[in-house]
């Protein structure tokens, strides 16, 4: 059976940097479910788009492959692709985690979506709550195998930065009230997961405040 992470130690983690890291040994997921997320997310029919400015107007250089979109509310797109990567990352063990350690008795995914990312390109400092105010953590898994930049910078503050160099299978998880950025990428292709997780499903109360 997959021994899961300590959920304590991962909440102090998050309660102080704002982040956590987890190597592939200590990971959420089996290899087969690793594989599956790999096989879905690199779907040849998935459609990509290319982003450059993001929801807090920071400059970006990324390609996107959306499984969830949170306009107006979290909507499933590509659903014959999603729906089977999402029954892998919000099974019960896994939410049942994240639950713990936000102190949730529910969650929902809100928005999911692959980043690929090659020489050139990067991410602007950001805060996620700025695409929605109900965030709370975002999960990153990466599936990149060789690449060099690309660091994760998270700022607790104006004084603290922590910066991650993921490796390949690697899960961070970062708090969405703490803005962040990833470095540019100067060789190979960065390609990770992202989802975000929040107590709260209706309406995106970033244009409905009163939802």
């Amino acid at each position: 059976m997959l021994a899961y992470p300590n959920a304590e130690q991962i909440r102090k983690q998050l309660d102080g940097a704002g982040s956590s890291y987890l190597p592939h040994d200590a990971s959420l997921f089996s290899e087969e479910e690793w594989a599956e997320i790999e096989k879905l997310v690199f779907h040849p029919e998935l459609p990509w788009e290319k982003v450059t400015v993001g929801d807090a107007d920071e400059p970006n250089d990324v390609h996107v492959g959306r499984f969830m979109t949170d306009v107006e509310r979290p909507l499933i797109v590509n659903p014959w692709v999603s729906q089977k990567l999402l029954a892998i990352l919000v099974s019960p063990q896994v939410m049942a985690l994240f639950g713990e350690i936000l102190g949730a008795e529910t969650l929902c995914v809100r928005r999911a979506q692959v980043n690929r990312m090659e020489s050139g390109s990067f991410i602007g400092f950001h805060l996620d709550r700025d695409s929605n105010p109900d965030y709370e953590i975002s999960i990153v898994l990466q599936l990149g195998k060789q690449f060099s930049g690309g660091e994760f910078v998270v700022h607790e503050n104006e004084a603290v930065l922590h910066s991650y160099a993921p490796s390949y299978r690697s899960i961070l998880i970062s708090r969405c009230d703490l803005p962040h950025e990833v470095k540019t990428v100067t060789a190979g292709d960065r390609i990770s997961l992202v989802f975000f997780l929040s107590r709260h499903s209706g309406l995106n109360r970033r244009l409905y405040p009163e939802a």
